[in-house]
């Protein structure tokens, strides 16, 4: 008994018995622990247990435990729950059913505080979230620094071009203030 009990201490396991005939639930000193249940009660019934869940998960847990009673199908869920004094934390339920003659008679159960893994993991994916959104804004660095090169190196051939035609107009000819404008134009943009 002593190394079970350590065993659910280490592990997080509050285990939980549900007797189907009496409609009542016992419970190990880990699962009062984890629920924050105070006084002498070890056992309650399923409605009162129920009430631990959150009321988001009330329903499918409900639904879920009854398919079980009724048909022996295992429990395996994430679950909200609400201990005692309010405070709401993520679970994991599991449990099965003993059946007597094909028909379930009992279901036996664990359940697993699993907050801190669900605060890790969402802390987790609010990283990986940060890193992807800053790779794509490098992305967008890298692209914008590429399109202002190659804009640049159309510039300087429009620069060049355009100096090479100014020398070789006549300064009183009409196409000479366009050329000016074009060389003055494309200087002020690679100014920028």
């Amino acid at each position: 008994a002593h190394l079970l009990e350590q065993s659910a201490n280490i592990s997080g396991l509050g285990g939980w018995h549900y007797l189907i005939e009496d409609n009542r639930l016992e419970f190990t000193p880990k699962l009062k622990e984890i629920l924050r249940i105070h006084g002498a009660a070890e056992s309650l019934s399923l409605e009162r247990t129920l009430d631990f869940c959150h009321e988001d998960s009330q329903n499918e847990a409900r639904e879920t435990v009854m398919v079980c009673i009724r048909q022996g199908i295992p429990i395996d869920m994430e679950i909200r729950m609400v201990t005692s004094d309010g405070q709401n934390m993520y679970c994991h339920l599991t449990g099965e059913a003993k059946l007597e003659g094909g028909k379930p008679v009992e279901v036996y159960g664990a359940l697993r505080d699993i907050t801190d893994e669900r605060e890790r993991q969402l802390e987790q994916r609010n990283f990986e979230s940060r890193v992807q959104h800053a790779q794509k804004l490098e992305s967008l660095g890298v692209l914008a620094g590429g399109i202002a090169h190659d804009f640049n190196n159309l510039l300087v051939s429009i620069m060049g071009y355009g100096s090479i035609a100014q020398s070789l107009v006549d300064a009183d000819a009409p196409i000479n203030d366009m050329v000016h404008n074009m060389v003055d134009a494309a200087g002020k943009a690679a100014d920028l």
